[in-house]
Protein backbone atom coordinates (compact mmCIF):
# COMPACT_ATOMS: atom_id res chain seq x y z
CA UNK A 1 0.00 0.00 0.00
CA UNK A 2 1.03 3.60 -0.76
CA UNK A 3 1.45 6.52 2.04
CA UNK A 4 -1.11 9.12 0.93
CA UNK A 5 0.12 12.90 2.18
CA UNK A 6 -2.39 14.65 2.44
CA UNK A 7 -2.15 18.68 3.10
CA UNK A 8 -3.71 21.70 4.30
CA UNK A 9 -3.96 23.09 7.87
CA UNK A 10 -7.77 24.11 7.14
CA UNK A 11 -10.96 22.20 8.44
CA UNK A 12 -13.71 23.96 6.02
CA UNK A 13 -17.31 24.41 7.25
CA UNK A 14 -18.82 21.20 8.09
CA UNK A 15 -20.98 18.73 10.23
CA UNK A 16 -19.98 17.57 12.96
CA UNK A 17 -19.89 14.18 14.43
CA UNK A 18 -19.26 13.07 17.81
CA UNK A 19 -18.07 9.88 19.48
CA UNK A 20 -20.24 8.46 22.13
CA UNK A 21 -17.47 8.91 24.96
CA UNK A 22 -16.78 12.16 23.69
CA UNK A 23 -18.62 15.02 25.31
CA UNK A 24 -20.28 17.82 22.67
CA UNK A 25 -18.87 21.38 22.89
CA UNK A 26 -21.42 23.96 23.94
CA UNK A 27 -23.83 25.58 21.66
CA UNK A 28 -25.67 28.93 22.07
CA UNK A 29 -29.34 28.70 22.05
CA UNK A 30 -29.58 30.15 18.49
CA UNK A 31 -26.94 27.87 16.68
CA UNK A 32 -27.50 24.96 15.20
CA UNK A 33 -25.33 22.36 17.09
CA UNK A 34 -23.79 20.53 13.92
CA UNK A 35 -22.58 23.49 12.01
CA UNK A 36 -18.78 23.96 12.60
CA UNK A 37 -15.89 25.36 11.65
CA UNK A 38 -12.34 24.92 12.72
CA UNK A 39 -8.77 25.71 12.81
CA UNK A 40 -6.00 23.11 14.02
CA UNK A 41 -1.52 23.43 13.38
CA UNK A 42 -1.71 19.64 12.26
CA UNK A 43 -1.93 19.13 8.33
CA UNK A 44 -4.23 16.99 6.79
CA UNK A 45 -7.35 18.91 6.13
CA UNK A 46 -7.61 18.36 2.64
CA UNK A 47 -9.86 15.32 2.73
CA UNK A 48 -13.49 14.14 3.17
CA UNK A 49 -12.88 12.97 7.32
CA UNK A 50 -10.97 14.58 9.98
CA UNK A 51 -10.30 14.20 13.54
CA UNK A 52 -10.16 17.52 16.03
CA UNK A 53 -9.74 18.20 19.38
CA UNK A 54 -12.54 20.25 20.85
CA UNK A 55 -10.82 23.02 21.57
CA UNK A 56 -10.49 23.74 17.74
CA UNK A 57 -13.77 23.46 16.86
CA UNK A 58 -16.14 26.44 16.81
CA UNK A 59 -19.90 26.64 16.14
CA UNK A 60 -20.66 27.69 12.60
CA UNK A 61 -22.48 31.65 13.43
CA UNK A 62 -26.06 31.42 11.26
CA UNK A 63 -25.32 34.13 9.49
CA UNK A 64 -23.55 32.90 6.77
CA UNK A 65 -23.32 29.74 4.83
CA UNK A 66 -21.29 27.27 4.96
CA UNK A 67 -19.12 27.82 1.86
CA UNK A 68 -18.63 31.54 4.24
CA UNK A 69 -17.75 29.28 6.89
CA UNK A 70 -15.04 27.73 5.17
CA UNK A 71 -13.07 31.17 4.86
CA UNK A 72 -13.88 32.43 8.09
CA UNK A 73 -10.52 30.74 10.31
CA UNK A 74 -6.87 31.20 8.77
CA UNK A 75 -7.60 34.21 6.77
CA UNK A 76 -9.83 36.17 10.00
CA UNK A 77 -7.30 34.46 12.68
CA UNK A 78 -4.20 35.80 10.57
CA UNK A 79 -5.64 39.43 10.15
CA UNK A 80 -7.27 39.87 13.81
CA UNK A 81 -3.13 38.68 14.93
CA UNK A 82 -1.50 41.17 12.85
CA UNK A 83 -3.71 44.43 13.10
CA UNK A 84 -5.17 44.13 17.06
CA UNK A 85 -1.90 41.59 18.33
CA UNK A 86 0.85 42.32 16.95
CA UNK A 87 0.40 45.58 15.53
CA UNK A 88 -1.67 47.23 18.06
CA UNK A 89 -3.66 49.35 16.28
CA UNK A 90 -5.59 52.52 17.42
CA UNK A 91 -8.25 54.07 15.98
CA UNK A 92 -7.71 56.77 13.22
CA UNK A 93 -4.63 55.55 12.44
CA UNK A 94 -3.80 54.58 8.04
CA UNK A 95 -3.29 51.20 7.32
CA UNK A 96 -1.70 49.98 4.26
CA UNK A 97 -2.87 46.42 2.95
CA UNK A 98 -0.76 44.59 0.54
CA UNK A 99 -2.35 42.45 -1.97
CA UNK A 100 -5.97 43.24 0.20
CA UNK A 101 -7.97 41.25 -2.75
CA UNK A 102 -6.86 37.96 -1.30
CA UNK A 103 -8.89 35.97 1.59
CA UNK A 104 -6.27 37.35 4.29
CA UNK A 105 -6.31 40.93 2.58
CA UNK A 106 -10.12 41.26 2.66
CA UNK A 107 -10.11 39.82 5.90
CA UNK A 108 -7.65 42.91 7.05
CA UNK A 109 -10.23 45.39 5.09
CA UNK A 110 -12.79 44.51 7.06
CA UNK A 111 -11.54 44.09 10.50
CA UNK A 112 -9.46 47.26 10.35
CA UNK A 113 -12.89 49.54 8.86
CA UNK A 114 -14.61 47.66 11.92
CA UNK A 115 -11.89 49.36 14.18
CA UNK A 116 -12.39 52.60 12.60
CA UNK A 117 -8.78 52.79 10.60
CA UNK A 118 -8.26 54.58 7.31
CA UNK A 119 -7.62 52.02 5.18
CA UNK A 120 -5.38 51.71 1.91
CA UNK A 121 -5.17 48.54 -0.22
CA UNK A 122 -3.44 47.21 -3.05
CA UNK A 123 -4.86 45.23 -6.08
CA UNK A 124 -3.20 44.72 -9.57
CA UNK A 125 -6.18 44.07 -11.21
CA UNK A 126 -9.69 46.31 -11.93
CA UNK A 127 -11.66 43.64 -10.47
CA UNK A 128 -9.69 43.00 -7.49
CA UNK A 129 -9.81 46.80 -6.82
CA UNK A 130 -13.37 46.94 -7.19
CA UNK A 131 -13.81 43.66 -4.53
CA UNK A 132 -11.16 45.68 -1.96
CA UNK A 133 -13.29 48.49 -2.45
CA UNK A 134 -16.20 47.22 -1.09
CA UNK A 135 -14.72 45.15 1.57
CA UNK A 136 -13.66 48.99 3.31
CA UNK A 137 -10.93 50.32 1.58
CA UNK A 138 -10.95 54.34 1.36
CA UNK A 139 -8.66 54.11 -1.54
CA UNK A 140 -7.02 51.22 -3.88
CA UNK A 141 -3.58 51.28 -5.56
CA UNK A 142 -2.14 49.25 -8.04
CA UNK A 143 0.78 48.06 -6.84
CA UNK A 144 1.99 47.45 -10.75
CA UNK A 145 2.07 50.72 -11.09
CA UNK A 146 5.63 52.31 -11.27
CA UNK A 147 4.63 55.59 -8.90
CA UNK A 148 2.52 53.59 -6.56
CA UNK A 149 4.63 54.57 -3.63
CA UNK A 150 4.46 58.34 -4.56
CA UNK A 151 0.53 57.89 -4.95
CA UNK A 152 0.32 56.21 -1.18
CA UNK A 153 2.51 59.04 0.30
CA UNK A 154 0.57 61.99 -1.15
CA UNK A 155 -2.83 60.16 -0.24
CA UNK A 156 -1.08 60.45 3.57
CA UNK A 157 -0.27 63.97 2.80
CA UNK A 158 3.20 62.94 2.77
CA UNK A 159 3.42 61.27 6.28
CA UNK A 160 3.51 57.99 5.83
CA UNK A 161 0.99 55.21 7.14
CA UNK A 162 1.10 53.67 10.41
CA UNK A 163 0.59 50.17 9.71
CA UNK A 164 1.38 47.82 6.97
CA UNK A 165 0.18 44.56 6.26
CA UNK A 166 3.20 42.89 4.02
CA UNK A 167 2.94 39.55 2.07
CA UNK A 168 6.11 39.60 -0.13
CA UNK A 169 8.74 41.12 2.36
CA UNK A 170 11.26 40.01 0.58
CA UNK A 171 10.21 42.32 -2.58
CA UNK A 172 8.70 45.27 -1.22
CA UNK A 173 10.30 45.85 2.44
CA UNK A 174 12.60 48.91 0.78
CA UNK A 175 9.31 50.04 -0.13
CA UNK A 176 7.23 49.82 2.89
CA UNK A 177 10.23 51.45 4.58
CA UNK A 178 9.56 54.85 2.17
CA UNK A 179 5.57 54.59 3.11
CA UNK A 180 5.94 54.13 6.47
CA UNK A 181 5.23 56.89 8.87
CA UNK A 182 7.86 57.68 11.93
CA UNK A 183 6.90 55.06 14.52
CA UNK A 184 4.80 52.93 12.38
CA UNK A 185 4.96 49.21 12.31
CA UNK A 186 4.84 46.53 8.69
CA UNK A 187 3.33 43.66 9.78
CA UNK A 188 4.94 40.81 7.51
CA UNK A 189 2.45 37.68 7.19
CA UNK A 190 4.78 36.21 4.35
CA UNK A 191 8.15 36.25 2.80
CA UNK A 192 7.63 35.73 -1.14
CA UNK A 193 10.23 34.10 -3.22
CA UNK A 194 13.27 35.41 -3.14
CA UNK A 195 16.22 37.31 -0.75
CA UNK A 196 15.68 40.75 0.59
CA UNK A 197 16.46 43.18 -1.51
CA UNK A 198 18.17 46.60 -0.63
CA UNK A 199 19.45 48.07 3.43
CA UNK A 200 17.15 48.66 6.52
CA UNK A 201 19.23 51.60 6.74
CA UNK A 202 15.70 53.39 6.19
CA UNK A 203 14.27 51.79 9.80
CA UNK A 204 16.44 53.99 11.58
CA UNK A 205 15.57 57.66 11.68
CA UNK A 206 12.09 56.53 11.58
CA UNK A 207 11.76 54.02 14.26
CA UNK A 208 10.15 51.55 12.44
CA UNK A 209 9.42 48.38 13.97
CA UNK A 210 9.13 45.21 11.80
CA UNK A 211 6.98 42.71 13.35
CA UNK A 212 6.62 38.79 12.76
CA UNK A 213 3.16 37.56 12.55
CA UNK A 214 2.44 34.17 12.99
CA UNK A 215 -0.41 32.19 14.16
CA UNK A 216 1.71 29.23 14.81
CA UNK A 217 3.28 31.35 18.32
CA UNK A 218 -0.71 32.33 19.07
CA UNK A 219 -1.73 30.92 21.75
CA UNK A 220 -5.32 29.07 22.82
CA UNK A 221 -6.41 32.30 24.96
CA UNK A 222 -5.53 34.34 21.66
CA UNK A 223 -7.28 32.34 19.37
CA UNK A 224 -10.41 32.55 21.92
CA UNK A 225 -10.04 36.21 22.01
CA UNK A 226 -9.82 36.35 18.15
CA UNK A 227 -13.10 33.95 17.69
CA UNK A 228 -14.96 36.34 20.30
CA UNK A 229 -14.11 39.55 18.35
CA UNK A 230 -14.34 38.00 14.58
CA UNK A 231 -17.70 35.89 15.16
CA UNK A 232 -19.58 38.86 17.06
CA UNK A 233 -18.63 41.05 13.52
CA UNK A 234 -20.05 38.09 11.35
CA UNK A 235 -23.51 38.39 13.67
CA UNK A 236 -23.35 42.06 13.40
CA UNK A 237 -22.74 41.96 9.47
CA UNK A 238 -19.69 44.08 9.70
CA UNK A 239 -17.57 40.70 8.51
CA UNK A 240 -18.49 38.87 5.40
CA UNK A 241 -16.60 35.92 4.52
CA UNK A 242 -15.83 36.85 0.55
CA UNK A 243 -16.17 33.32 -0.98
CA UNK A 244 -13.99 33.18 -4.33
CA UNK A 245 -13.81 30.22 -6.69
CA UNK A 246 -14.98 26.56 -5.90
CA UNK A 247 -13.33 23.96 -6.73
CA UNK A 248 -14.55 20.11 -6.27
CA UNK A 249 -11.97 17.78 -4.24
CA UNK A 250 -10.75 16.01 -7.71
CA UNK A 251 -9.58 19.24 -8.76
CA UNK A 252 -7.30 20.11 -5.35
CA UNK A 253 -3.99 20.52 -7.11
CA UNK A 254 -5.55 22.71 -9.59
CA UNK A 255 -6.32 24.96 -7.22
CA UNK A 256 -3.10 25.01 -5.04
CA UNK A 257 -1.78 25.95 -8.54
CA UNK A 258 -3.72 28.59 -8.89
CA UNK A 259 -2.86 30.38 -5.44
CA UNK A 260 -1.50 33.72 -5.79
CA UNK A 261 -2.53 34.18 -9.59
CA UNK A 262 -4.47 37.56 -9.37
CA UNK A 263 -7.05 36.86 -12.16
CA UNK A 264 -7.56 33.60 -9.72
CA UNK A 265 -7.17 34.37 -6.11
CA UNK A 266 -9.99 36.90 -5.88
CA UNK A 267 -11.50 36.58 -2.18
CA UNK A 268 -10.67 32.78 -0.59
CA UNK A 269 -10.87 30.24 -3.04
CA UNK A 270 -12.51 26.75 -1.45
CA UNK A 271 -12.62 23.29 -2.47
CA UNK A 272 -16.38 21.92 -2.11
CA UNK A 273 -16.93 18.16 -0.54
CA UNK A 274 -19.42 16.19 -2.64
Amino acid sequence: MKAVYVTSFEQPSCRLEVRDNVPKPEVGPDTPQDRVYAHSKKMGHFAEYVSLREVEVRHLPTEISFEQGAVLAIPYLTAYRAIVNRGKAKKGETILIHGASGPVGLACCQIARSLDLRVLGTASTAEGQQLVKENGADLVFNHKSPDHITQILDASDGKGVDLIVETNSSLNLQGDIKMSAKGGRILVIGNGPGQLQGSLAGLMPKEINIVGVGLVSATQDNHNEAYTFIESGVKAGSLVPVVGRQYDLDDTTEAIENLGKPKTTLGKPIIAMS
